[in-house]
């Protein structure tokens, strides 16, 4: 078996959440393998296996296949894919996908094409505005007198005067928002409903490199509350990672307010706001305007996913390194 290996770009995420391709070398023989996506360890759900691929024949002596992984787009590709023909194995009444034993089926040739990084988990919860309506009736009530650090009072934050809930917060703050700024988003989330009319501040990766502060919010946007308790998964797939999340959020209670933290497929790092409310968790992604259920988690890696409460703390003077008054 040859392996042809990913730019180093791609080899910082685990090969065990990877999807892979089977491939022909030059010397070319048939297999009903080929062109398949497979995963190497079973950890990818909706995939035949390595394992399977073996006791089906391939990777025999002497077989000169060999597999490549996928790049960020056609893993994204892959996914969907996966995910719309789970759904249809559903829909026909089906227990599991397609195994490799049985009829042969065509290869998967997912198409190269630009996708989001969470994938169609990326969609809008229109259930949320119902929600976004009763937090803007106590949003009133909302004490702007809060105890600040001298580093948040010197920004001049003037209190929000109007009713708001998350939606309008999100829409706030998206004239700030930036490819690299996701971490200053949720504070700048976190700041609106404390009643503070704040916005993210717009950095370039250079500007984050360069200063230790703004580094620090980036990687480590705990530090701007006071005691955070982190909770880390350490589940390896993607449905015990999605009950960990909402086993560890539901005991925020109702109303409560978080930050979670993950890594997706790709390598890249993201940060986003939570807010469980009459049950259930939501995921608010500021910088990309989008708000999800538990199903967002489906495109990270399980035990990257990190959260903390953020609702029953305190900012701390690093956080105004991280916010800016509206322009007036």
């Amino acid at each position: 078996m040859r392996i042809r290996l990913p730019s180093s770009a791609f080899r910082r995420r685990s090969a065990a959440f990877w999807p892979v391709r089977v491939i022909a070398a030059p010397r070319r023989t048939r297999s009903r393998w080929e062109g398949r996506i497979v995963s190497l360890t079973g950890a990818t759900d909706g995939f035949p296996t390595m394992e399977e691929a073996k006791a089906d024949g391939l990777f025999h002596p002497n077989c000169t296949h060999r597999i490549e992984y996928l790049d960020e787009d056609e893993t994204a590709a892959a996914l969907t894919e996966r995910d719309k023909r789970l759904g249809r194995d559903k829909r026909l009444g089906r227990d599991k996908p397609d195994e490799a034993g049985g009829e042969e089926q065509p290869p998967e040739q997912p198409k190269k094409a630009k996708a989001d990084e969470a994938g169609e988990a990326h969609k809008s919860y229109t259930g949320f505005e119902a929600i976004n309506r009763k937090i803007r009736e106590i949003s009133s009530s909302v004490k702007n007198d809060i105890s600040l650090p001298a580093e948040i009072k010197a920004l001049d934050l003037r209190p929000i005067v109007a009713e708001h809930g998350p939606l309008d917060d999100m829409r706030a703050i998206q004239a700030n928002a930036t490819d690299t700024n996701c971490a200053f988003c949720t504070i700048a989330m976190e700041a609106r409903a404390r009643g503070l009319d704040a916005l993210s501040k717009k950095v370039r990766l250079e500007d984050i490199v360069a200063d230790l502060n703004l580094s620090v919010v980036s990687w480590e946007p705990e530090s701007c509350f006071t005691d955070a308790k982190m909770l880390e998964c350490d589940k390896e797939t993607h449905e015990e990672a999605q009950k960990w999340f909402s086993d560890a959020t539901s005991s925020f209670g109702d109303g409560g307010r978080g930050i979670l933290l993950l890594e997706w497929l790709s390598g890249k790092r993201h940060a986003v706001s939570i807010l469980h409310r009459d049950g259930e968790t939501f995921v608010l992604d500021s910088q990309n305007q989008k708000v999800s259920s538990a199903e967002y988690l489906r495109r990270c890696i399980p035990n990257s996913i990190r959260v903390f409460r953020t609702d029953n703390l305190e900012l701390t003077g690093r956080a105004g390194s991280a916010l800016v008054a509206p322009t007036k």
